[in-house]
């Protein structure tokens, strides 16, 4: 029993951290300029794909 409890302690723990790593990669300003950089690129070669058809 006592493991169990350990183990699950651990994973909540876990989680708890990736969490804040998840929220803190989502505001740093570096992943919204690289998302908006490979937003640009998905609709630039959406707009190719169009052009060639």
């Amino acid at each position: 029993m006592m493991p169990l409890i350990v183990e699950i302690i651990i994973s909540v723990c876990i989680l708890i951290g990736l969490y804040f790593v998840v929220g803190r990669l989502l505001e740093s300003p570096r992943v919204v300029s690289y998302v908006e950089h490979l937003e640009e690129q998905f609709e630039k070669n959406l707009d190719e794909d169009k052009t060639i058809e």
